[in-house]
């Protein structure tokens, strides 16, 4: 069976007036009710025997600046599919899988449901977890996992997250240490030739892919459990001040990989490695929550089988999203502060006992190094080539 997974990577675009590179506290927040609609059309081809689709239905999350609450999801189909199932997969995810047994011309799926979102930034006064982390759960200890996409177990990985991380007596000062250091040094590329940390490391390029993975990494490196999420952005903007001036930000629209960070007695905390941002605002929409990206790859997937002996050919995949903020209140307030950043980034206010130290200088790669590295578990699904650039992307691959 041969598959592939429509994603449109997740740009951004950012207003700012007046502003040179700085570090700004953010406190307030936003409430929005949300519907939302995927569309996707899919253009058959002859020969072919099997067509199955697959969905992540959203679910509830609560953080400590993050909520999200899902309603009336629904599904339809055109034509019917033939059968489905429904079923939890091991991270939880509950995904819908759709099958078509000799289908022709065209087959249509649109999914809709309303988010009823909430940010809340307030000082972190109960982050204090010390660093290393005395005790993760058994629950969340897969991940701490090293995999092929995020090797937390790589030398090189882990020389860099204890750079990072030296002197830090919290686990959040340790987060904070690592996104601000991506968030300086990574340079965002549409289709990067790989996905994986190690490639951003070397690199110092990627997409948000690469963003998500590379912290992942020297997080899971030091002890700190981190999963990758999938999900969408929306591109509505929304804006606050900062003393005379406005500051305004704006995702595009689409499909977007981030990472949750697990705090003991805080449960999971959203942040985008990629953003110019230490929190997610209500603009994203939560679906799908892997160890990696090669795990998050069931909502929107299509797969097929054709028949024996017939020339391969895949499907055509047309995808779009559509969004309506049915309510949208925005109370927030920015205040700069001294920085020597380069770039913009923008926080939640940390408490006193919470100070966030500077990011350290980025060490050229060490190419010549003969370090020897621990073998690699072998990947789970192959890593997906450059997909095609055309009015939507996809990642193609065959299993």
């Amino acid at each position: 069976m041969r598959s592939f997974l429509p994603w449109v990577y997740g740009l951004i675009m950012v207003l700012v007036l007046t502003l040179p590179a700085q570090q700004i506290v953010v406190t307030g927040d936003q409430v929005s009710r949300i519907q939302y609609r995927l569309e996707q059309e899919i253009t058959l081809f002859p020969d072919l025997k099997e067509l199955v689709v697959s969905f992540v239905i959203p679910g509830d999350f609560t953080s400590l600046t993050y909520r999200q609450r899902i309603s009336d999801v629904q599904i339809t189909l055109s034509p019917p599919a033939h059968r489905e199932e429904e079923n939890l997969d091991e991270r939880g995810n509950r995904v819908r899988t759709f099958y078509w047994t000799r289908p022709t011309g065209k087959v249509s799926a649109v999914v809709s449901f309303f988010a009823a979102n909430q940010v809340q930034l307030t000082p972190l006064t109960e982050l204090n977890v010390p660093f290393p982390i005395p005790q993760v759960p058994e629950e969340v200890r897969v991940y701490l996992s090293s995999t092929e996409q995020v090797p937390a177990d790589n030398p090189r990985i882990q020389q860099k997250a204890r750079e990072l991380a030296r002197g830090v007596q919290t686990a959040y000062q340790a987060t904070q240490n690592i996104l601000k250091w991506i968030v300086e040094h990574m340079h965002y590329v549409l289709v990067p030739e790989q996905y994986d940390a190690l490639y951003a490391l070397e690199t110092g390029k990627g997409n948000c892919q690469n963003y998500s993975h590379l912290a992942a990494a020297l997080l899971r490196s030091l002890g700190i459990p981190v999963r990758i999420v999938n999900g969408i952005t929306l591109n509505k903007p929304y804006a606050f001040r900062i003393g005379d001036s406005e500051y305004q930000f704006q995702m595009a629209q689409g499909r977007h990989s981030w990472i949750e960070v697990f705090f003991p007695d805080r449960g999971w905390i959203p942040f985008d490695p990629q953003q110019t941002e230490f929190f997610v605002s209500n603009r994203y929409l939560r679906i799908e929550v892997g160890v990696d990206n090669n795990e998050t790859v069931n909502d929107g997937l299509v797969r097929w089988r054709q028949s024996r002996g017939s020339q391969p050919q895949s499907p055509t995949l047309e995808e779009a999203f559509v969004s309506d903020f049915l309510a949208d209140k925005v109370d927030m307030q920015g205040e700069l502060r001294e920085s020597r950043l380069k770039k913009l980034l923008l926080g939640p206010p940390l408490a006193e006992s919470l100070p966030i130290a500077e990011a350290q200088p980025m060490e050229p790669p060490a190419e010549e190094k003969k370090e020897e590295e621990p073998p690699r578990p072998e990947p789970e699904k192959p890593t997906p080539p450059p997909p095609p650039v055309v009015d939507y992307t996809t990642l193609q691959y065959t299993e």
